[in-house]
C-alpha cells in the first residue's frame, strides 16, 4: 500500500494485514489506532497524528522506518517483540514516544514532549519483563522520562537525553554505557575549546 490517507474514521485508520508493506501513508484524527499492524510488516515514510489511541501499533517482527507520530492519545509508536524502529520522530503523544518489548532494535530516533498530559510517559520505554532490546543513538527531550527501562538484560548505548523530568530511569540488571554530563564551555572562536569528550562510543549523554 502506498500513498493512502485515512482520516476521521471512528475506528482504526489502517488495519495492516500480515506480511504487508506500507509506504508514504497518513492516518489522522481516527477514533482508535492510526496504523494497527499485524506481524512481519514494514512501514516506511508514514505519519500518524492525532489518533484516539496509539499512532503505530505493531505485532511481532515488524519494522517502522522513517515515520512520524505526533499528538496521539496513546503512545506514538508501540511495538511487540523482535521489532525495529529506526529514524523515526515521535513527539507530544499522551503516553510514550516509543514503547517496546523484547529483542527489539530502537535506533536513531527523536522523541520529544511525550507524556506531558499528567499521565506520565517516556520518550522511550522498555516494558516490564522485556529483555534483550538495543536502545542506541536516540535523542530524547522534554518527556516525563527520557529513557525508562522496566525490564532487564537490555543494552543502552550512545543515547542523549536533555530537559526531561528524569533523563534516565533504568532498573538494575541492564547493560548501560556510562552516562556522561559534560561541563559547559567558555566562549569558542577557532579550532580549540570545549569540554573533554569521552572516547568511549558507548557513552550516553545527559545535558
Amino acid at each position: 500500500m502506498r500513498g493512502c490517507t485515512s482520516r476521521s474514521n471512528g475506528d482504526d485508520g489502517f488495519t495492516v494485514s500480515f506480511n504487508s508493506t506500507v509506504e508514504n501513508c497518513t492516518a489522522s484524527y481516527n477514533g482508535k489506532i492510526g496504523f494497527d499492524i499485524a506481524g512481519q510488516c514494514v512501514i516506511r515514510g508514514s505519519t500518524a497524528s492525532s489518533n484516539g489511541q496509539h499512532g503505530f501499533d505493531s505485532s511481532d517482527n515488524g519494522q517502522i522506518i522513517d515515520c512520524v507520530a505526533v499528538g496521539n492519545d496513546g503512545s506514538g509508536i508501540r511495538v511487540s517483540s523482535r521489532c525495529m524502529v529506526d529514524r523515526c520522530t515521535s513527539n507530544v503523544n499522551k503516553l510514550d514516544g516509543i514503547t517496546v518489548y523484547s529483542f527489539g532494535v530502537i535506533t536513531n530516533n527523536s522523541v520529544s514532549g511525550n507524556g506531558g498530559f499528567s499521565v506520565g510517559g517516556a520518550g522511550i520505554r522498555i516494558e516490564p519483563g522485556a529483555s534483550r532490546t538495543l536502545i542506541r543513538g536516540n535523542n530524547c527531550s522534554q518527556n516525563n522520562w527520557g529513557v525508562r527501562v522496566e525490564g532487564s538484560l537490555n543494552l543502552l548505548i550512545g543515547n542523549t537525553c536533555t530537559n526531561n523530568t528524569t533523563n534516565f530511569d533504568i532498573v538494575s540488571g541492564n547493560r548501560v554505557g556510562e552516562i556522561v554530563v559534560l561541563s559547559t564551555s567558555g566562549a569558542i572562536s577557532g579550532n580549540s575549546g570545549g569540554s573533554t569528550t569521552p572516547t568511549n562510543p558507548a557513552s550516553n549523554f545527559a545535558f
